[in-house]
């Protein structure tokens, strides 16, 4: 496996402050020895995120995420650990050395030798669009009011019209095989054949500002209109956003989705600068994902032809899945059909405007409803309504219902009554659905209530990890005088500390922080739970004591119960023993 000594990895984790890195992505405020903000990775409005400058980790008590600067990174970017190791690495300034086995090197190399390559084909280009060439293509994007700094800022450019790529790599030093592997260059019937030709070209960058792939647009109505590189070993079109790379690096409240690289770099110029495109694609699910992780606010700015309407449905209920907060830009004249031609014709304080007055996404959908059933007809006001409450009956706030039923009935005249009653009876159904699969499950729901019951235990077990994770061998040997870890309930807590009982007795505690040894997410969880947790250098001994007696009494009340238990019973083998171990156990937690 592909790696870092344990050594470097405790390198990067040290140059990289959590506050720091987390700070890039949430807004944090200080609340007495830790941070909090937002969470990044559920939609919230109540902070219930906690980043800890002591303890180096971050904790949501919302929906449990939790870990270290990696497992924050990792997430927050969608990396893997050896990019997230790099990325953090290349932030402090760190040069590193990886340890590769023979395969995921060559697969490294292979990869880094095409994000080269695509550096090559989009610099070369960028110069053919100021070529003589390229003179037609420059004069598209004057035309389309795009000015020099922005066609360099998203390295624009311009493929010719005949076949040169493979002859240009290969003078580069790019073998056959890295040719044919980017997408560049195709072979067919043994002629290599450009995959772009005599079309403007669009780079297409990723969250680390490489360029991964490309987009290919003609200049006349000759079809198809744009053509982009299919999928690579460097490149998946279902979990890139273009512009997302520029986006990222400001800090923006929301981001607007459209559907076209023109309609982006259009809106940039002119100010609009949280403005990201789909590629050549439905919205996909990663997609949504990647763009909650910068953003909980989404205003989706498809065009508004019925193309557009389709995939603004698609896309908002998959970004809405995903946990983000969506609205939908509506233009405010017919006369434009999309982002680009409204800025160019109306300016960007009007198209703000605009994004400020999104609609929700429940009233997009009320006003596709409107538009499609003519409610003078019975039979389709009908429809409407039955329509329309699907739409209503998953809400759950009621307020909320109240005002799309009063803004329902005054736009189209039908009273409330019918309107809420069909929303009610859609309400019963889902509720009664609900039961079904709560009876379905009804077995872990109860083992769930008994483990809620032993909150005060589960604290103790909690706290003896908090106490280890304190780097100091006197805590720890206390700890092991004084608690039994045969008490401890929580396989997964006695699982974690036994891994951190060797961690102090292999004396890794000097050179190692012991976050490195967990990277499963459950673990990392349960690990960052601890985050509110305090103890004072005066009392620890006390701590101790009283987490040894709490471990203790649960387990002599356990066995109190399961004994009160069998004496119950008729005709009972060692009856006298078990009365005698009972006496013993009540005498023994009267002392605790």
């Amino acid at each position: 496996m592909a790696g870092y000594s344990e050594e470097v990895i405790q390198e990067v984790i040290n140059a990289n402050d959590i506050v720091d890195v987390v700070s890039g992505y949430v807004q944090l405020k200080r609340a007495g020895r830790n941070y909090t903000g937002l969470c990044p990775f559920h939609k919230e409005k109540t902070p219930s995120f906690i980043v800890s400058p002591d303890k180096q980790i971050y904790h949501c008590f919302g929906c449990g995420e939790g870990g270290n600067v990696i497992s924050f990174v990792m997430k927050v970017e969608g990396i893997d650990f050896m990019d997230t190791i790099e990325l953090l690495a290349q932030k402090a300034g760190i040069t590193l050395q990886r340890q590769m086995t023979p395969y995921n090197q060559k697969m490294k190399d292979e990869k880094d030798r095409i994000y080269m390559l695509n550096k090559e084909v989009a610099n070369h280009f960028y110069k053919n669009l100021y070529s003589q060439s390229g003179k037609s293509a420059l004069e598209y994007l004057y035309n389309r009011k795009l000015d020099d700094e922005t066609i360099k800022k998203f390295g624009l450019g311009f493929s010719i019209n005949r076949n040169e790529m493979f002859d240009f790599l290969k003078e580069k030093g790019y073998t056959e095989t890295e040719i044919l592997k980017s997408a560049i260059v195709e072979k067919k019937e043994n002629r290599y054949v450009d995959k772009f030709r005599n079309r403007l070209m669009f780079p297409i960058v990723d969250i680390r500002d490489r360029v991964i792939a490309f987009g290919g647009r003609v200049m006349d109505n000759s079809k198809p209109k744009y053509i982009n590189s299919p999928d690579t070993v460097i490149y998946s079109k279902g979990k890139n956003l273009f512009a997302l790379n520029v986006v990222k690096k400001q800090r923006v409240d929301k981001i607007l989705i459209v559907e076209g690289y023109m309609d982006t770099i259009s809106l940039h110029q002119r100010g609009i600068n949280n403005v990201v495109a789909s590629l050549g694609t439905a919205l996909t699910v990663e997609q949504a994902k990647l763009l909650s992780r910068y953003c909980k606010e989404i205003v989706v700015g498809y065009d508004s032809d019925e193309a557009g309407q389709a995939a603004t449905l698609r896309g908002l209920d998959i970004l809405s899945s995903a946990g983000c907060e969506v609205k939908v830009l509506q233009l405010d004249t017919k006369d434009v059909k999309d982002p680009d031609e409204y800025i160019i014709k109306y300016g960007s304080g009007r198209f703000n405007n605009l994004i400020n007055n999104a609609i929700t996404l429940v009233e997009y959908k009320l006003n596709l409803l409107l538009s499609k059933y003519d409610i003078t007809k019975i039979d389709e006001k009908v429809k409407f309504l039955n329509e329309m409450a699907k739409v209503l009956a998953v809400i759950d706030n009621d307020i909320e219902i109240d005002v799309y039923v009063k803004k329902i009935s005054d736009d189209t005249g039908i009273t409330k009554e019918p309107i809420y009653a069909e929303i009610n009876k859609l309400k019963f159904k889902y509720a009664n659905d609900l039961k079904n699969i709560s009876a379905i499950s009804e077995k872990t729901n109860l083992k769930l209530k008994k483990a809620n019951n032993n909150n005060i235990t589960q604290k103790a077990e909690l706290y003896i990890i908090f106490l280890l994770l304190e780097k100091n061998i006197n805590i720890y040997n206390l700890i092991k005088q004084k608690v039994n870890l045969d008490y401890i309930e929580n396989l997964k807590y006695k699982e974690i500390i036994e891994v951190l009982y060797s961690y102090y007795e292999n004396e890794l505690y000097k050179s190692m922080d012991a976050l490195q040894l967990f990277s499963n997410d459950e673990e990392l969880q349960i690990i960052s739970s601890t985050i509110c947790l305090e103890y004072n250098d005066n009392n620890i001994g006390k701590i101790i004591e009283d987490i040894a007696k709490t471990l203790l009494k649960n387990k002599l009340e356990k066995r109190k119960i399961e004994i009160s238990k069998i004496l119950t019973q008729e005709n009972i083998e060692d009856k006298e023993e078990l009365e005698k171990e009972l006496s013993e156990i009540l005498i023994k937690i009267k002392r605790i």
